[in-house]
C-alpha cells in the first residue's frame, strides 16, 4: 500500500508522525525542489535526530537549468521530476 501526505512547512515536522512510518518500509519523498535544505533533507534530519533507521528515497528537481521558465510539465521534465522519470527510479 502506498500513503500520500502533503508537507506545506518543513520547519516543524510531526515527530509522532515520523515515528508511526518508520515501519521498516520504503519511504519515498518527492518534491519539486532542489535535494539541499528540502523536504528530503528535513526528513533525513529529523530521522537521524530522533535515531530511526529508515529505507529513504529523495527525489528532487536537479536544478542544473535553473533558469528556464515554461510549463510545469516540461519544467518537471527538464529537472528530471516527469512522471517517465520517477517510474524510472524504482525499475
Amino acid at each position: 500500500s502506498v500513503s500520500i501526505i502533503s508537507v506545506p512547512f518543513i520547519s516543524q515536522l510531526d515527530e509522532e508522525y515520523l515515528q508511526r512510518i518508520s515501519t521498516g518500509k520504503p519511504i519515498v519523498v518527492l518534491e519539486e525542489h532542489g535535494k539541499r535544505g528540502g523536504l528530503g533533507s528535513a526528513f533525513l534530519e529529523k530521522f537521524n535526530e530522533l535515531g530511526i533507521r529508515a529505507d529513504i528515497t529523495h527525489i528532487a528537481a536537479s536544478q542544473e537549468e535553473i533558469s528556464l521558465t515554461g510549463s510545469q510539465d516540461y519544467l518537471r521534465e527538464m529537472n528530471g521530476i516527469s512522471t517517465k522519470n520517477i517510474v524510472a527510479v524504482f525499475r
